[in-house]
């Protein structure tokens, strides 16, 4: 569970978590580190959403940078400085 995603990391020696980042699909998530990197996938990059999916991806992209996310390491493309 993403609640428990945390500890699970911890063991692993990697300080953050997976958040739903719903947007180009209901079930996507994004690991954020601590150091303020997100690996996001397929997280539709803000103005990019469909209208119908607007709204949606921005609260995901809003969750993110609650994370302190300021590097973005999307799945398709080169790193970027998060867009919030």
């Amino acid at each position: 569970p993403l609640a428990e995603s945390r500890a699970w990391l911890a063991r692993l020696g990697l300080p953050g978590q997976f958040v739903a980042t719903p947007g180009h699909s209901a079930d996507s998530v994004s690991l954020v580190l601590d150091a303020g990197h997100a690996f996001t996938g397929d997280l539709t990059w803000p103005g990019m959403a469909k209208d119908e999916d607007a709204a949606t991806v921005a609260a995901s992209w809003a969750a993110l940078s609650a994370l302190n996310a300021r590097t973005v390491y999307p799945g398709h493309g080169p790193s970027r400085p998060m867009p919030y």
